[in-house]
């Protein structure tokens, strides 16, 4: 069962900010390597691969109460 955006925004609303990093560490760390490491073709752009370093992810969090 998916769950709505305003769902989804009220269980982060109640995340302290090390909770929330620690959610998306590890979404981070399931995917996973589909190519495995080989980077060898037959054609030119056969293989196109990039690396996201660092995403920054703005959240609508309420402080304060």
């Amino acid at each position: 069962m998916a769950l709505t955006n305003e769902e989804l925004q009220d269980i982060l609303d109640n995340l302290t900010p090390e909770e929330q990093k620690q959610l998306y560490d590890k979404e981070a760390r399931k995917l996973d390597d589909l190519i495995k490491r080989d980077f060898a073709t037959q054609k030119p752009l056969e293989k196109c691969i990039t690396d996201i370093i660092h995403l920054t992810i703005r959240l609508n969090v309420k402080r304060g109460a």
